[in-house]
């Protein structure tokens, strides 16, 4: 069965076929709308699914992203999106008038839009802005691919603007990860290479509890600060099959039952010794870089984002509240991603 809601003064019906959801105007007329969805819903039961035309009005399909991303995202991060998505279509509804379906908005049209930007954009930080804005918007046309309204992405063709007021963050190379796990003591290796795939805060190993690792969904559950403006009570870390091994021949031993890594807790000056050895290390291999535990957290983002995963992704990972804090790592995005 379909349905029908009212935004505004309209009326819209939404209904499911091929396992796709369809929704569309249908006036101003709430009769009119209900008659429309019968005709079609009788359409679907005589097998006539092809007859019917898939494409959505672009305001109606923000509209369904709004309610998407309201237990998606962060309260910050969901009015970064509202904000681009609201500056976006009153750009289209100036600038464009006559354009009204999704599928009209091709990659010259954001391109059209990221150049708009440039001239009327009066702020500091102008290409961050501009940037943070052909990322939103690619998130949110992924999720018209997702739905079948797209198959492609317009704004993926769209290269960002050169911010040169940022700079490239310090991540380990594969040469010094591979002198890291050289030099430093198991133990000490362990806890490095766990830190480098799963980006965690260093603060968070010591109370790292067995009962976190969810082994049937192959992530980790990290508890999240109740003020800092998240939906859910947990963020979650995927688990790559290197740590999964890890955390399994760990389990074996097992020396707390509670703490994954309890022998964390009888050495409270543990770390300070733990970056010490590091800077030990480096200097020992002829390195001048100063290495800090942001580091490593940079080089699993970094890695990450080569990989393709989105800043709406990571900054989940890392449990920050604001998906405009990963603009550090802008520079890091290939080109082909």
């Amino acid at each position: 069965m379909g349905s029908i809601y009212k935004i505004g003064n309209e009326y819209f019906i939404e209904f499911y076929a091929r396992g796709l959801k369809y929704q569309q105007k249908a006036g101003p007329d709430g009769k009119a709308a209900r008659k429309t969805l019968e005709d079609i819903e009788a359409k679907l039961a005589q097998g006539e699914v092809a007859t019917i035309v898939r494409d959505v009005e672009y305001d109606l399909f923000f509209h369904d992203y709004r309610q998407f991303v309201q237990d998606q995202h962060t309260v910050k991060t969901i009015k970064r999106y509202t904000v681009t998505m609201d500056h976006f279509v009153r750009y289209l509804q100036n600038e464009h008038p006559l354009l009204k379906k999704l599928s009209e908005i091709t990659p010259k049209i954001i391109e059209q839009y990221k150049f708009f930007l440039l001239k009327n954009t009066q702020r500091n930080n102008v290409s961050r802005s501009i940037n943070l804005a052909i990322i939103l918007l690619t998130d949110i046309f992924q999720y018209a691919i997702k739905l079948g309204y797209l198959n492609d992405n317009p704004a993926l063709h769209i290269r960002l603007v050169p911010q040169n007021n940022i700079k490239q963050v310090v991540i380990l190379t594969d040469e010094e990860i591979r002198v890291l796990e050289k030099s430093l003591p198991k133990d000490w290796r362990v806890i490095t290479e766990f830190l480098l795939l799963t980006g965690m805060r260093l603060e968070e190993l010591p109370q790292l509890k067995w009962n976190q690792v969810d082994w049937s969904n192959q992530c980790l559950s990290i508890a999240l600060p109740s003020s800092a403006g998240f939906h859910l009570s947990v963020r979650t870390i995927p688990l790559h099959p290197q740590v999964t091994a890890m955390l399994k021949e760990l389990q074996m031993k097992k020396h707390d039952p509670s703490l994954i890594f309890g022998w964390l807790h009888a050495h409270q000056d543990a770390f300070k010794d733990y970056w010490k050895m590091l800077q030990a290390v480096f200097k020992a291999s002829g390195s001048t870089k100063r290495i800090t535990w942001q580091t490593i957290r940079h080089t699993f983002a970094v890695n990450l984002i080569q990989k393709g995963v989105r800043f709406s992704a990571l900054y989940k990972f890392f449990g920050e509240n604001d998906i405009a804090k990963m603009m550090i790592y802008v520079k890091s995005i290939p080109d082909h991603v």
